[in-house]
C-alpha cells in the first residue's frame, strides 16, 4: 500500500496524472485550431495554404503555448492584443503599408512583354479573385500601351505537386479583350523566383529586355525585385485590390488582411535578400 501511494505521488510529481496540464494542452489545442479557421476564414496568408496542415499547426502552437508559464504568457498575449488593436481599429500601420507598394511609371516607349504573375485557381478551375484582379489590370494596361507580348504563369497544383492547374479560365478573360496572337504562358511554377526564371528562359536575354510586371499591389515590391535580379528592367505595376479597402484602410478586415500581407511579404523580401533573389 504504502508503495503504491509513493508511485502515485512521484507519478503527480512528473506530470503523468497532471489532469490539469491535461486541460490546459486540452483547450490550448481548440483555441489553435480556432485561431487558425479564423486565419483562413479571413483570408490571412497562412502556412501552407492547405487546410489540414494549417490546422494541425494551429493545434501544436495552441498545445506549445498552453505549456508556457503564465508568467511569461500573459504578457506576450497581452502585447499580441494590444499590437492587433492599434493594427486594426486605427489607421496607423496606413503609411508602411501603402509606401510598401511599389508603382513604376509607364514609358512612352514599347513595352517587351507584360508579365502577369499568378495566384491560384479554385477547385471550379476559376482564376481566384487575386489571380482575376491581375488578369484585368494587365489588359487594361494593354490597351493603352504598345505591347509585344503578354505572358501569364501557370501556378502548378501545389508546392509538392508539379501538374499544371487549368489555364482555361485564362483564356476566356484574354479571349475578352480580343487577341490571344500574343499571349504566351510559362509552367508550371510554384514561387515568384520561379516565375522570374521561367519568364526569363522565355525571352533571354534578359537584359535587354524592358517588363511591365502585374500583380497584386503588396507584392510588387518583392516580386519586381525578383525580376530584376534574373536580369530584367522591371517597370512595376500594381493591380487593382478589390479584396479589401486597401489605400482608404478603413475597416476591421481590411486593416487586418492588409498588414497581415505587409508583414508576409516583408518576411518574403528578407528570405529572398538572404538567398540572392532579389536586389
Amino acid at each position: 500500500m504504502f508503495r503504491h501511494v509513493t508511485a502515485r505521488s512521484a507519478a503527480r510529481r512528473f506530470g503523468v496524472f497532471d489532469t490539469s496540464r491535461t486541460r490546459s494542452a486540452l483547450l490550448g489545442a481548440a483555441l489553435g485550431c480556432l485561431a487558425a479557421f479564423a486565419c483562413m476564414m479571413a483570408g490571412l496568408p497562412v502556412i501552407s495554404g492547405h487546410a489540414a496542415i494549417d490546422l494541425l499547426a494551429g493545434i501544436a502552437l495552441g498545445v506549445g503555448a498552453s505549456l508556457v508559464p503564465m508568467s511569461v504568457l500573459a504578457p506576450i498575449t497581452v502585447a499580441i492584443v494590444v499590437a492587433l488593436g492599434a493594427a486594426t481599429l486605427t489607421p496607423v500601420m496606413s503609411g508602411p503599408v501603402t509606401s510598401w507598394i511599389r508603382r513604376d511609371s509607364i514609358p512612352s516607349a514599347r513595352l517587351d512583354a507584360v508579365v502577369v504573375l499568378s495566384s491560384s485557381v479554385t477547385a471550379d478551375s476559376v482564376l481566384d479573385p487575386a489571380a482575376t484582379e491581375r488578369l484585368l489590370s494587365a489588359l487594361q494596361l494593354m490597351r493603352g500601351h504598345e505591347v509585344a507580348t503578354l505572358i501569364t504563369t501557370r501556378p502548378a497544383a501545389s508546392r509538392r505537386d508539379l501538374r499544371e492547374v487549368s489555364n482555361a479560365d485564362q483564356r476566356a478573360l484574354i479571349t475578352l479583350a480580343g487577341d490571344t496572337s500574343r499571349w504566351r504562358e510559362v509552367g508550371p511554377v510554384r514561387t515568384t523566383r520561379e516565375e522570374a526564371l521561367r519568364v526569363a528562359e522565355l525571352l533571354a536575354p534578359a537584359a535587354s529586355r524592358t517588363i511591365a510586371v502585374v500583380t497584386s499591389p503588396l507584392h510588387t515590391r518583392r516580386a519586381c525585385a525578383a525580376f530584376e535580379a534574373v536580369g530584367f528592367h522591371v517597370v512595376c505595376v500594381p493591380s487593382t485590390e478589390r479584396m479589401y479597402a486597401l489605400y482608404a484602410f478603413s475597416g476591421v478586415r481590411s486593416r487586418l488582411i492588409a498588414v497581415a500581407d505587409w508583414a508576409y511579404e516583408r518576411l518574403g523580401m528578407i528570405e529572398y535578400r538572404a538567398r540572392g533573389w532579389a536586389r
